[in-house]
């Protein structure tokens, strides 16, 4: 029975046929988060009344790091002339956000970069009006560039007011967490799970998810990776996963794009040229420990290509990669990390 579908990734329920998740003893909940879907499918617990709690925490979750939000942490931040202050309990999200984002960051060499958004919003895929570009102005790009890198951010703690400053060298510098928030999401609700005692759950954000113990069969959770291909069916599967106790994020071309004069942009851009990146690769599967972490080195990934890439995760203990590239003939490619051969579902 398949339960949802993600931005390349889908849950499938393996199950007793005729039976729902909540007659195996398993309950689920979803609502609508960050531009997309979130759903929770877990063993025993109140539904109710936890979707409430979930759902709070998601309004505050969204009130730190949404760009979205004028008023969120991260949009002051990025109106701001100078920077801002942060408390580590009033801005715990934002300020957790920002320190993984700076050390993924540092350890992709800069593939991963969240101050790419101003060059996010100039190819029309940031929070400014969506709009393709007809007519590249590469003096426009080239200006942005300085803006881009964590060099431009400075964090320092201020013993004497108890917070942090988190100061820009230029009033234009902006953050964007996108590329690790939803897997940061999935996380903060997973451990509130397991804060409930709660033993067996998958929680799913837009495709990004994160598991624990055993699906209503008693088996792994088994979850699709998508057909990274223009115009494929949304419920298209190239691959399934067995997966428990990790969490999962996959990053591709291949839907958040748009054409001007037979030329494709995608919305993965490259901090180091400022244009929409124009590689092989497809989509990339991450499983880590922790989704936020698979979430942004799926997108690292994306930037650096397949071989780059998969050199890269080889090298981070724990974390496998799956990827999907076009080889210049009419099929799709494969290459994964020596690890990730434990989890494919064949």
């Amino acid at each position: 029975m398949r339960l949802s579908l993600g931005w390349g990734l889908i849950l499938l329920l393996i199950g007793c046929q005729g039976e729902s998740p909540s007659q195996l003893g398993y309950q689920k909940i979803a609502g609508t988060t960050m531009g997309t879907y979130y759903a929770i499918t877990w063993s025993g617990g109140p539904a109710i009344a936890w979707k409430d709690s979930v759902d709070a925490i998601l309004v505050a979750f969204n009130e730190e790091v949404s760009t979205y939000i004028n008023t969120s942490t991260i949009g002051l931040f990025n109106q701001s002339e100078t920077g801002i202050w942060l408390d580590t309990l009033d801005n715990q999200d934002f300020y957790k956000n920002y320190r993984m984002s700076s050390n993924w960051s540092k350890l992709t060499d800069g593939a991963f970069d969240p101050t790419v958004m101003p060059l996010v919003n100039y190819w029309g895929f940031g929070y400014t009006e969506k709009k393709a570009v007809t007519r590249v102005d590469s003096q426009r790009v080239e200006s942005l560039l300085p803006l881009i890198g964590m060099e431009n951010l400075r964090l320092e703690y201020v013993d004497s007011v108890k917070q942090y400053w988190l100061e820009k060298s230029h009033p234009d510098v902006q953050l964007d967490f996108s590329a690790i928030a939803k897997g940061f999401g999935v996380d903060r609700l997973s451990e509130w799970l397991e804060q409930k005692g709660v033993e067996h759950y998958l929680v799913d954000i837009g495709g990004e998810m994160r598991s624990q113990g055993t699906n209503p069969k008693g088996g792994e959770w088994v979850i699709g990776i998508n057909e990274p291909l223009e115009g494929a069916a949304a419920d298209a599967v190239f691959q399934t996963l067995k997966l428990s106790g990790r969490a999962v994020a996959t990053s591709g071309n291949y839907r958040n794009f748009y054409k001007v004069d037979g030329n494709k942009y995608s919305h993965t851009i490259s901090p180091w040229t400022g244009y929409p990146q124009k590689l092989p690769i497809l989509s990339v599967t991450v499983v880590a420990p922790d989704c936020a972490s698979a979430d942004a080195l799926a997108t690292a990934c994306m930037v650096l290509g397949h071989e780059s890439g998969l050199a890269l995760i080889e090298k981070i203990a724990d974390i496998e990669a799956y990827f999907i590239y076009n080889n210049g003939s009419d099929e799709l490619s494969v290459v994964m990390t020596s690890g990730f051969q434990s989890f494919l579902n064949d």
